[in-house]
């Protein structure tokens, strides 16, 4: 008899010129399943907006992944995406603040934010004062995917 595993779905979210990021987020969970979690019965099972998705056409359909998802991972760079992706952050909080959604936690991930434009910055400021968020800061896609992996092996955990 095949033993059972618990799922849990990661929803990572990233505007298209983010490309690097996203793969970097699949290889990262990847790697922790296999290295971490399955040898404990345990999947993480990950999803991300592929190129070409336009996100500002599929928003219900972002919403719902959202709202099935027990982790969610959202990554800006330095320049302003599409608002559609703000939102998809505000959407995925306030999914984790209600306790009859999947949602459980939700982080936000800045590239280079010294340089980010003036948008991605108030954003990251605005959310740090959020309890149910995490922001995190990292300098390029190779650091994102361990920063990733700190972020799971914590949720992990918890």
């Amino acid at each position: 008899m095949t033993p059972g595993f618990t799922f849990y779905r990661v929803l990572c979210t990233t505007p298209s010129d983010l490309e690097e990021e996203r793969q970097a987020f699949e290889s990262a969970v990847a790697r922790f399943v296999e290295e971490v979690t399955m040898p404990k019965g345990v999947l993480f099972a990950p999803a991300s907006l592929r190129p070409p998705i336009v996100a500002s056409r599929q928003v219900p359909v972002i919403e719902a992944n959202i709202r099935m998802c027990e982790f969610v991972l959202a990554v800006f760079g330095e320049a302003w995406p599409d608002a559609v992706f703000g939102g998809f952050v505000d959407y995925a909080l306030e999914c984790a603040a209600d306790p009859g959604m999947a949602t459980r936690n939700v982080a936000v991930f800045f590239r280079n934010y010294p340089q980010a434009a003036p948008e991605v910055r108030a954003l990251r400021e605005r959310l740090a004062g959020r309890a149910a968020c995490e922001p995190y800061d990292f300098q390029n896609a190779g650091e994102f995917g361990g920063c990733v992996r700190e972020v799971l092996s914590r949720w992990f955990t918890a």
